[in-house]
């Protein structure tokens, strides 16, 4: 996962590298959550 990448790496382009990969991560999370709720799915959401 980006989180488990971005405490390996060490060169600072890589370091850029898994922080924006972690931001799309979060981006990717909260559409999906929104699009979960708009369709009524039910379940845990945090």
């Amino acid at each position: 996962n980006s989180q488990a990448y971005f405490e390996t790496v060490t060169d600072p382009d890589l370091v850029d590298h898994a922080i924006f990969m972690m931001e799309a991560a979060k981006k990717r999370y909260t559409y999906l959550l929104k699009k979960a709720k708009e369709t009524g799915l039910t379940g845990a959401f945090n």
